[in-house]
């Protein structure tokens, strides 16, 4: 899609539909009977300047976004783990886990 040197949200004039259908703080009713699973990490690599400024700012959006369900009685399951940004098997199989265990059986 050519933007026309704009962005998905219509920069200069901001569609504001747009923005809240994007943005989960203000859809929280939306979450309910929903199946909702958050990982972050909590100590992002010291060296790597971009883990560092882009995982702190994911574990406090992800804390804040668990507060907004908990306070809305939203069920959700929220983990901290050691480390950054990287993929963890075992966390993986566990969301699997939660994934089928929603399923329903056909038929």
């Amino acid at each position: 899609m050519e933007l026309g040197g704009g962005t998905i949200y219509g920069a200069p004039v901001f569609d504001q539909a747009r923005i809240t259908a994007d943005n989960p703080m203000e859809r929280i009713p939306s979450y309910h009977h929903k199946r909702v699973f958050l990982v972050a990490g909590t100590s992002p690599n010291p060296v790597d300047w971009w883990d560092v400024i882009n995982e702190t700012q994911v574990l406090a959006g992800q804390r804040e976004f668990r507060a907004a369900l908990s306070q809305a009685g939203i069920a959700h399951e929220g983990l901290e783990e050691p480390g950054g940004h990287v993929f963890r098997r075992e966390i993986f199989a566990r969301d699997l886990d939660g994934m089928l265990g929603r399923l329903r059986r056909a038929g």
